[in-house]
């Protein structure tokens, strides 16, 4: 079962002790969402991503959380979003995973990571037009980043 932006980037910011910017939560959920996809074939959020100027966006999360800039976001922003453990055990796991892999990323390594030639974000963008990223697309960046090892 796919989880809410907003329940996901709880989760993230929690782990880093609220200490986490809205550009670094989009790119560590893309991220997190994209080897998820992989491994699972189902999404870990359950909304779509978008192709924006710094990389996959979620507008909905972005529309919530632009107002903090480059600040750090706050718990008070999450108050009313929780996620269940019990039911959701394997995409907590997935975004504890994403976090111990990335969290010494800054923000625009992140963004470099989602802007890799050939992924599914820079199929899909075009300048003052966000696009969506299938998830096809996204699955196929997996597939090719797992074999170019």
């Amino acid at each position: 079962m796919a989880i809410s932006s907003l329940e996901a980037s709880k989760k993230l910011c929690e782990l880093s002790n609220w200490t986490m910017t809205h550009l670094k939560v989009h790119k560590i959920l893309y991220i997190a969402n994209m080897v998820y996809l992989g491994r699972n074939k189902k999404p870990l959020i359950n909304e779509n991503f978008e192709a924006w100027t710094h990389g996959p966006v979620l507008p909905g999360l972005y529309d919530k959380l632009k107002i903090f800039s480059s600040l750090p976001i706050p718990s008070y922003v999450f108050s009313n979003s929780c996620i269940d453990k019990v039911q959701k055990e394997e995409e907590v796991k997935a975004l504890e995973e994403a976090w111990e892999k990335l969290k010494n990323k800054e923000a625009w390594e992140l963004v470099a990571i989602t802007h890799r030639k050939k992924g599914a974000w820079i199929k899909h963008y075009q300048p003052y037009g966000n696009n969506l990223i299938p998830n096809e697309s996204i699955l196929k960046e997996y597939e090719d980043v797992i074999t170019e090892r």
